[in-house]
């Protein structure tokens, strides 16, 4: 299972997906996994076979995604997202801030 992205927690991270069969209407679905919690993700059309879908979460972890399309797992699926901790000090700098969880 590979590593496709990184995240800062509180950060948002978007996908594209094109699908290389080019398939007429397809059923695009993801579920993210982290920690306990499982997730249906919106996906939204952009173009013909190109299609988005994203997440932003406030928990550090790995979050695994499982594509399917028509209801068929992709072979590249599932993959991983390595959410890491925030620098609050890009947002807030010189405040001592840090990012916790």
């Amino acid at each position: 299972m590979s590593l496709c992205g990184s995240v800062e927690q509180t950060r948002d991270i978007v996908f594209l997906l094109y699908d290389n069969l080019e398939r007429q209407n397809a059923s695009i679905s993801v579920i993210m996994h982290l920690g306990n919690e499982e997730t249906l993700l919106p996906v939204r059309s952009m173009e013909p076979f190109v299609y988005e879908f994203g997440f932003g979460r406030n928990q550090r972890g790995v979050a695994i995604l499982e594509i399917y399309v028509d209801g068929v797992q992709i072979p590249e699926s599932p993959v991983r997202v390595q959410i890491t901790s925030r620098n609050c000090n890009d947002d807030y700098p010189g405040r001592g801030m840090i990012a916790v969880r």
